[in-house]
């Protein structure tokens, strides 16, 4: 890394009384910089997931389980949802399976430019 490259010692043989004064705020710079570079990712990580957030937006998309509710769900709902969900896998409960008649009839209601041809009951 950088720090391999800038030499503590061969500093402090040129000058020991300043050696510290380039070398610590040297690091402390590089620091502060690689901290810059993290929170400018997380934050553009946040702008860009809240312009998918609003409704307004032509990016705007709910989650898959924000979707079964139709609005924003919280981090906790989503939570309690997939505990439920994979408890119910672990105990062997078979609600929640579907017909092949049911999806059928699911896949009937949407939109138009979907293909519902490929999947009829009989198949």
């Amino acid at each position: 890394g950088a720090l391999k490259s800038v030499d503590y010692p061969d500093i402090f043989a040129v000058s020991p009384a300043t050696a510290w004064i380039w070398y610590y705020p040297f690091f402390a710079v590089m620091v502060l910089v690689v901290i810059n570079i993290v929170i400018a990712i997380i934050g553009e990580s946040y702008a860009h997931v809240k312009t998918q957030r609003a409704p307004e937006s032509e990016d705007f998309a709910l989650t898959p389980s924000e979707s079964l509710d139709g609005h924003p769900t919280t981090i906790w709902h989503q939570i309690s949802r997939g505990s439920h969900q994979r408890a119910r896998r672990w105990m062997g409960s078979t609600q929640g399976e579907m017909e092949k008649g049911e999806i059928a009839e699911i896949l009937r209601m949407l939109p138009a430019s979907f293909d519902i041809e490929c999947a009829s009951p009989a198949e």
